[in-house]
């Protein structure tokens, strides 16, 4: 059987590792229609006058409506925001160790090779 290549889509900057990305891939094109409304979501943010970056990697359902209505009271009406958007509001409503792990790269080289095992490529490795 042929492993799926994960499709990550970048909802952050053109240069993540520069101002901050936001990666956001769909479980249900991984693991079929079973797992719809679950996301695996990577947000990478250099620190201040630092080599090191910050990455949050978040497994985030949908299902949780006491978790959306509270992101709808400090967003407003998530109506019209697909669901991968609905998914990166949760990270950054109530941040990546809720939803998984939080760790610390000490220099570009380590989180893009974090990146490239997980599938993320970066334009020209940046």
């Amino acid at each position: 059987m042929e492993e799926k290549k994960i499709r990550w889509v970048n909802y952050g900057d053109v240069n993540p590792l520069e101002h901050g990305g936001i990666f956001v891939a769909s479980d249900e094109e991984i693991n079929g229609k079973a797992f719809e409304g679950y996301f695996y979501v990577e947000r990478v943010q250099k620190l201040p006058m630092s080599d090191s970056y910050v990455v949050d990697s978040a497994y985030i359902g949908l299902d949780n409506a006491k978790e959306l209505a509270e992101v709808e009271m400090a967003l407003g009406s998530l109506e019209g925001f697909s669901d991968e958007k609905k998914a990166v509001a949760l990270l950054e409503h109530f941040g990546g160790a809720n939803f998984g792990t939080v760790d610390i790269y000490h220099s570009t080289k380590e989180v893009l090779e974090y990146f490239r095992v997980i599938g993320i490529e970066l334009e020209g490795g940046i």
